[in-house]
């Protein structure tokens, strides 16, 4: 089947419907074809597919950046809790640091986190298994946090007069 596509693909679109009687033009369009189908493959690999998953990963990195009027923050240790007051329920998720050097394709390039970084108690990382909200939400406390020390940090060092 792939190979009469192939065919049908090198006849009609590289060839423009024509019979091909000469070797030499014959060889040349098959090694332009050939070429083409590897660039198009190395792009194709460079540029990446997004997924389901990382289109799911960035949603919640939206999602995330709007829960700082509705939800709360504690940290303790390598514990984070993030609780959302609505009525009279009190609703908690507990998000739990993992491993943080790990590479793996499945993260969320804003805030530089792989799906192995935090573990979070909410229904779309357990059943789901994607980067919920809450952990976003907790990274972004993180960077903000860090990078408020770093400015501390620097005009310590650097006072103005």
């Amino acid at each position: 089947m792939k190979l009469e596509r192939w065919h049908r693909q090198l006849k009609y679109e590289e060839a423009g419907g024509t019979v091909m009687k000469r070797l030499d033009k014959t060889i040349s369009l098959l090694l332009a074809a050939i070429a083409k189908k590897l660039l198009s493959r190395v792009i194709s690999i460079e540029r990446g597919k997004l997924t389901s998953r990382v289109a799911l990963i960035r949603k919640r990195h939206k999602g995330s950046e709007e829960m700082d009027s509705k939800y709360d923050y504690i940290q303790c240790d390598e514990k984070h809790i993030v609780t959302k007051s609505e009525g009279s329920s009190i609703f908690t998720y507990d998000i739990l640091e993992g491993n943080r050097s790990c590479r793996c394709p499945i993260r969320c390039e804003e805030c530089n986190i792989c799906i192995h970084s935090f573990s979070c108690t909410c229904v779309d990382y357990c059943i789901r298994f994607v980067i919920c909200k809450h952990i976003h939400f907790i990274q972004q406390k993180n960077n903000l946090m860090n990078s408020v020390t770093e400015d501390l940090q620097q005009t310590q060092h650097n006072p103005t007069v």
